[in-house]
């Protein structure tokens, strides 16, 4: 009787005893053994190609700014999330502006300029920020001071009908101021008349009291006329501007380099791993099919 021993492979016997068809650490770590020259070329090919991809591509620079919203007496001009559904609107910018952002030869110049502009809003200030990017760091920049002056120009528009009312409302107010002073000058005269004569206190009486009804009136005003120059004055109006100097950077680091790079050795090694297993399955195939044909 044959001893079952000496019919199986050795290589078969020095496996250790698993469920049939599982793959196990042992086998994991057999086939790279076995395979490392091949994963590591295949490795080394992602990684050239995925350099050979960072020194080629074109270096390009990405400008960044915070819009601050114009202000009057304190209160934004308009909301910072109106402003940035503004920008994201193709018809929003003129075909001078499209021009100095380098974009006029586009098939779709506001609506590309919308898109690369990326506006959001700013939750913890009435700023929009936007982001420009081009193969100079000086067209970048210029680009969104061009931006800036164009949102400017609009939100000026917007407050000069604010400003408009509020100066004639000032005029409004200090008109009645000067009745109100010329007024109480006459009642002051006749209640110093009424004074010198003690047969005319009833009289005195009803004039007191209107003097005392005006002078309120004019300190009322005199409040109203403070409030609204205040709104007027510098201090409290101001136009659009950038928070801070715009900030350029290049978008090509040594970080999203080596990045693309071990992306690439990582998609090599896997692809090797692919081939690998694909070439031994067809190995197998044929053995199994030689087997069949022979006995």
């Amino acid at each position: 009787m044959l001893d079952h021993r000496t019919t199986t492979p050795i290589e078969e016997r020095r496996m250790p005893a698993s469920d049939a068809g599982s793959i196990g650490l042992y086998d994991i770590l057999l086939f790279l053994k076995r395979s490392w020259k091949p994963l590591v070329a295949t490795t080394a090919i992602g990684a050239g190609i995925g350099l050979g991809a960072t020194m080629m591509e074109v270096e390009k620079f990405e400008a960044s700014a915070n819009i601050q919203i114009a202000t009057m007496a304190n209160e934004a001009i308009e909301a910072p999330a109106v402003l940035a559904e503004k920008l994201k609107l193709p018809r929003y910018y003129s075909d001078e502006l499209i021009n100095l952002c380098g974009l006029s030869g586009s098939k779709r110049p506001g609506v590309d300029l919308a898109k690369a502009l990326k506006p959001a809003v700013n939750r913890s200030a009435p700023m929009v920020s936007l982001r420009f990017e081009s193969t100079s760091a000086k067209a970048a920049e210029e680009c969104l001071t061009a931006v800036m002056l164009h949102v400017r120009a609009d939100q000026d528009a917007l407050a000069s009908s604010a400003v408009s009312a509020r100066t004639a409302e000032l005029k409004a107010l200090r008109s009645r101021l000067a009745e109100l002073e010329k007024l109480k000058a006459g009642l002051d005269a006749r209640m110093s008349a009424f004074l010198s004569n003690e047969s005319k206190a009833e009289a005195s009486e009803s004039v007191l009291n209107a003097l005392s009804s005006t002078n309120f009136a004019i300190q009322q005003l005199i409040t109203d006329i403070g409030k609204v120059e205040l709104a007027l004055s510098s201090t409290q109006t101001r136009r659009v501007g950038l928070a801070a100097p715009i900030y350029v950077e290049s978008t090509h680091s040594l970080r999203k380099q080596a990045m693309l790079v071990a992306v690439s050795a990582g998609a090599g090694f896997v692809a090797g791993v692919l081939l690998l297993l694909a070439a031994a399955s067809m190995r197998h195939d044929r053995e199994r099919r030689l087997a069949s044909h022979s006995s």
